[in-house]
């Protein structure tokens, strides 16, 4: 490992020497938690189509997408050429605009589950909304989440995010766990952990906290587990068992909306 990594410095000089600079200002060295590695990530100076060039110059293809986000690639002359046009008519106007409607319009056609929608900036802000509105609707507080999985940068999305073995207790009751010590009791309290593609156990949790539970948020392919699909068994199962007990089950599909 040692010698990888001293390719690796070899290789990146430019890198090295903007992530002594970024030390300076951002705590942790970057901006972005999870674009950011040991010993320091590689800086990108520009990128077309699925190729990334770094301040290094060299050419490295991007399986990434920006975690999937960016389906054109980079610089797509199309998404080019609509974003100069926008920005000469303006850049945010802090009101409606018919463009936005035209866009949500387009995505209600296309997307057969969806009736309405909001727009974020993230899909930390979504899932935020999406766990608000769920307690608003059933008064309850509770939520369940999935052991390993990610649905934002906010204390109830990370709980056991990275379970710690002799800490996350038995495969039938999951204990909830925090990723720092910025995590409040109440916040542990509040969410519940359900073992993934684990139809059971997620039946029988669902069944045994119902009165608790205002929802059941889960990825169908997991991103943070190394993109896991989920079973159909698993997922009718917390289909079936939410709509039982009148809990709203909410899919975070910021990656999966893309995938056929």
């Amino acid at each position: 490992m040692h010698r990888i990594i001293k390719q690796y410095i070899a290789f990146s000089p430019g890198s090295e020497a903007l992530a002594k600079r970024a030390a300076e200002v951002f705590p942790g060295g970057d901006t972005r938690s999870s674009a950011h590695y040991g010993p320091y990530p590689l800086a990108m100076a520009q990128a077309n189509g699925c190729v990334l060039t770094d301040v290094d110059g060299h050419e490295i293809i991007d399986f990434m997408n920006n975690f999937t986000s960016l389906i054109h690639g980079h610089a797509h002359p199309d998404v080019v050429n609509a974003v100069q046009a926008q920005v000469a008519e303006g850049s945010a106007y802090a009101a409606p605009n018919e463009n936005q409607i035209a866009l949500a319009e387009m995505i209600v056609d296309r997307v057969p589950s969806i009736e309405q929608l909001r727009f974020t900036s993230s899909g930390t802000e979504g899932t935020t909304m999406a766990l608000r509105c769920a307690r608003a609707a059933s008064g309850r507080h509770k939520i369940m989440k999935m052991e390993g999985g990610y649905h934002g940068s906010y204390e109830q999305a990370e709980v056991s995010l990275v379970p710690v073995p002799g800490r996350r207790g038995d495969l039938e009751a999951p204990v909830s766990t925090a990723v720092d010590d910025s995590f409040s009791d109440s916040v542990l309290e509040d969410t519940m952990i359900c073992p993934y593609n684990e139809p059971e156990l997620a039946e029988s949790l669902i069944n045994r906290h119902a009165d608790e539970l205002a929802a059941v948020i889960v990825e169908p392919v997991m991103g943070s587990m190394g993109m896991v699909p989920g079973t159909s068994q698993f997922l009718q199962c917390l289909r079936e068992a939410t709509e039982r007990h009148d809990i709203i089950l909410i899919f975070d599909e910021v990656i999966t909306l893309r995938l056929e």
